[in-house]
């Protein structure tokens, strides 16, 4: 008989997920174990529509044996109330919160790496259950590891454009190719849009030395419409009317065709008149094809000022309300005026910045070389 009750015993037997409730140490066994980390919100442990999704998927034994070998759990309850008893847990939730869920969704799922790098979300609108699940992990995982693979041996020299869905992993592409360059011994720097709009022009700091810079979103841009400028190798312009959903590509006469050449800085008067401004940072006092302008929206471009000074600079910027006749260049060897457009210019310090910004028509501030400093026009 007892060897009857083992048998129909044994089937019953329930896998029971463990989850982490500390992303430090849910970092470490990602590490360790070298798996990805499944953090997952939830309101309170009573919510029905949670409750509903843990047993159609985290509480199967099929997910729990997934996810001991591949995923590492950590759950954040984004309702925990701060009690003396639980202080610490309660500015941990907090923190993570605000970085991956600071629209306070749950229940909610982000697939992460050790560095809390985002792979996948999930809200959960729509019922799965675990093998629909295990294979969106799968496939974000492979999908990932492909795309990095494929760009291991790119030439940053050129510009390239990333863009897709939202949600898409292009955050977490951008993130991994940066980690991908400074592993290899190379500077990177990630600089995401949304934050960096709110922050001064000196986070802009030394950016031409940076063998890779990678922008994200710039969808949050204000306006529609967006010109970027790329150098090196091929140094042109990008134009999108609306928020970089889709692109225009134009070319450029500046000088180009090393690492350390082409556009360092383009500015828009209005959507029609523009100027782009650099050269080469290794020979400075180069003064030719180091400057052009636009006059119907970047499509078409024409040096001008050639053979005179300024040579290559990092920044350039209109005054307001100038009509588009004032411009102000700085670099890391002076600051330049043009108050006809940029067809002549005047050399009024030789105080090195990287970058300016306007506050209004009479005021700017410069940055750069360890310094932030005011300018005042009259």
């Amino acid at each position: 008989m007892l060897r009857l009750l083992l048998i129909f015993l044994f089937p019953l037997i329930q896998l029971s997920p463990t989850w982490e409730s500390n992303f430090d140490v849910a970092k470490q066994r990602s590490l360790k174990e070298n798996k990805i980390i499944l953090i997952h919100f939830v309101k309170k442990s009573s919510d029905a529509k949670n409750n509903k999704l843990e047993k159609a998927i985290f509480d199967t034994n099929e997910f729990v044996a997934y996810a001991n070998k591949q995923v590492v759990l950590l759950k954040i309850d984004i309702g925990i109330q701060l009690h003396p008893e639980n202080e610490k847990q309660y500015y941990h939730n907090a923190i993570l919160i605000e970085r991956l869920n600071n629209k306070m969704l749950a229940p909610y799922s982000i697939l992460t790496d050790a560095e809390g790098k985002i792979l996948k979300r999930w809200n959960h609108e729509q019922s799965m259950v675990a093998a629909d699940f295990i294979k969106a992990i799968d496939e974000s995982i492979e999908s990932n590891k492909q795309l990095l693979f494929l760009l291991q041996d790119a030439d940053f020299d050129d510009d390239l454009l990333i863009f897709g869905p939202k949600d898409s992993g292009k955050t977490y592409l951008l993130q991994a190719l940066c980690n991908l360059v400074n592993n290899n011994g190379k500077s990177s720097l990630f600089l995401p849009m949304k934050q960096a709009i709110k922050l001064s022009a000196d986070i802009l700091d030394s950016l031409e030395a940076i063998e890779l810079v990678c922008l994200d979103g710039i969808e949050h841009v204000i306006g529609n419409k967006a010109w970027v400028a790329s150098g090196g190798i091929n140094s042109r312009v990008y134009f999108s009317v609306d928020k970089g959903r889709s692109w225009q590509i134009y070319n450029t006469p500046i000088l180009q065709g090393e690492s350390t050449t082409g556009i360092f800085s383009i500015d828009f008067y209005d959507k029609n008149n523009g100027f782009a401004i650099g050269g080469d940072y290794t020979k400075p006092k180069i003064n030719s094809l180091n400057k052009i302008t636009t006059s119907d929206g970047g499509k078409t471009w024409k040096t001008i000022a050639d053979n005179n000074n300024p040579g290559y600079r990092s920044c350039v910027q209109y005054f307001p309300n100038s009509n588009g006749k004032k411009l102000l260049a700085v670099g890391f060897n002076g600051i330049d005026y043009s108050s006809d457009s940029g067809h002549s210019w005047k050399h009024f310090s030789d105080d090195g910045y990287y970058t300016v910004r306007f506050l209004n028509d009479t005021v700017a501030y410069a940055a750069g070389n360890g310094k932030i400093s005011r300018l005042i026009f009259k």
